[in-house]
């Protein structure tokens, strides 16, 4: 039940709810409790989880192609677009800019689907 809440609040709440401590203030519990049901059921951190969804929210917005990757970070709550590279990097083994120029909108879904996967796995 914790987690699901925890998932829902992410999903409903994106803009607010990027952190750990936040999703733990809003569910009353502490961050170590939320770590550890989290792992326990999904087998993959907190920190992971949400390190992927603001990368995948930031690979969400790039499909229009209008905004500037350096906005699409700080949307996405990071501080410095460098560390947003580094992550999207991480996740999808290219680069913002190279995303965008090889992922179709039709094969979007795929593609997030095997890097989460691959996240659950590591």
């Amino acid at each position: 039940m914790l987690v699901r809440n925890a998932l829902h609040l992410v999903e409903n709440h994106y803009s607010t709810c990027r952190k750990v401590k936040d999703i733990s203030a809003k569910l009353n519990v502490t961050e170590a409790t939320l770590c550890r049901e989290y792992k326990k059921q999904c087998g993959v951190s907190c920190k992971k989880m949400l390190l992927f969804l603001q990368v995948f929210h930031g690979a969400e917005q790039m499909h229009d192609g209008r905004m500037q990757i350096k906005r699409i970070a700080y949307n996405n709550g990071f501080k410095h677009p460098e560390r947003f590279t580094e992550a999207f990097l991480r996740i999808t083994g290219m680069t913002p800019d190279e995303y965008r120029k090889q992922v179709k909108l039709s094969s979007f879904t795929t593609f997030w689907q095997e890097k989460w996967q691959k996240i659950k796995k590591a």
